[in-house]
């Protein structure tokens, strides 16, 4: 069952929270790799009337156990880092040099380059293994996954369904 809390601000927190985790796979996963994931077409925006209660409902459900899993990912991520030896906040600090490598003056030594690359590659694999979960659970609570997807694209930019999703919440 949802937290009063989370029904208050669903929106907020799910949002923040979930590109708090995206950001953090994102940021470490190799530049071609992120590039071809942005490439990848949005889903179609959709009328937010045509999203049934009960969808909401299970996307709620969905959402939070996904929440989960993502936020497992971010620990496994973490030991990857740890695992090679790396401290987290070098581990930051390359990756956010890699980003802006014109504005950055961090430096790698040639072990740094090896735990890194070895750590990129866990990364690699683990987001794999996120995305697998991730698809599974949202078959598994009965929905498609390019529904959810357009769900989750309303609900970031419909006040109105955000606002209906809080009053069908505050209702149970």
């Amino acid at each position: 069952m949802i937290n009063l809390n989370f029904k208050i601000n669903f929106s907020m927190r799910y949002l923040t929270s979930t590109l708090a985790a995206l950001a953090f796979l994102v940021i470490s996963v190799s530049t071609s790799h992120a590039q071809a994931a942005m490439k990848q077409k949005q889903p179609a925006k959709i009328n937010p009337d045509s999203i049934s209660n009960q969808e909401l409902q299970t996307f709620v459900k969905t959402s939070n156990d996904i929440q989960a899993i993502q936020m497992g990912s971010v620990k496994d991520i973490q030991k990857a880092v740890k695992d090679q030896g790396m401290d987290l906040q070098r581990f930051r600090q390359i990756m956010m040099s890699m980003r802006n490598p014109k504005k950055s003056d961090v430096k790698m030594t040639p072990k740094e380059k090896q735990q890194f690359s070895k750590i990129r590659a866990s990364i690699m694999q683990i987001e794999q293994n996120v995305n697998q979960k991730m698809m599974a659970k949202i078959k598994s609570d009965g929905m498609e996954v390019a529904r959810y997807k357009q769900i989750y694209t309303t609900l970031q930019q419909s006040k109105d369904l955000q606002q209906r999703l809080q009053k069908l919440n505050s209702k149970k």
